[in-house]
């Protein structure tokens, strides 16, 4: 059974309940699942704040912070050289880790649409990358910034994200795009 989501033509100025969609065998949709979605229009205030609510207290210096990626990060190709099966072993790279991916969708050429999700905190982030194919730069840092949380879960800051949200992304919506 395929699944497709579908978001409303004003998806990016409202938030309000989205559907997701199945296709029968016979081709016929069907409503498989509903939930809701917070418009990033009316969330920065909350959101800004419940990020800095999970912040360390003590600052990294950029040294840190560039050890932290060096030792963390997984993508090894520039960004603008992402392609879907770059993202397939980048999937791969995260399952061995404990990431897992689930196939939410197929892309009208049928390639797979992929989910991600990180944390169990009650508030929820949702993200996304390269809902136009040629805009590669975010998929890398959403594969990175999975890894970077992953690997680092034994400290401190990294436990507090984890424990305040829900992060689930799908990165690489268009992957048709991104093979142009």
């Amino acid at each position: 059974m395929l699944s497709r989501l579908t978001f409303p033509a004003d998806a990016p100025r409202r938030h309000g309940a989205w559907q997701k969609f199945s296709v029968s065998p016979r081709g016929l949709p069907q409503l498989s699942e509903t939930f809701n979605v917070i418009a990033m229009r009316s969330a920065p205030a909350w959101l800004l704040f419940a990020l800095i609510i999970c912040m360390n207290v003590t600052a990294q210096s950029s040294a840190e912070l560039s050890e932290i990626w060096e030792n963390g990060h997984i993508t090894k190709i520039l960004p603008s050289n992402v392609r879907h099966r770059d993202l397939q072993n980048y999937l791969g790279s995260l399952a061995h880790i404990g990431v897992p991916s689930e196939e939410v969708g197929k892309s009208t050429a049928g390639r797979e649409i992929y989910r991600l999700q990180w944390g169990n905190g009650p508030l929820k982030i949702f993200l996304w990358s390269q809902m136009h194919g040629d805009e590669p730069t975010a998929t890398s840092a959403l594969i990175d910034l999975f890894a970077i949380l992953q690997n680092n879960r034994g400290d401190e800051w990294v436990k507090r994200i984890e424990s305040a949200v829900t992060i689930r992304a799908v990165p690489m919506l268009n992957p048709d795009g991104a093979e142009l």
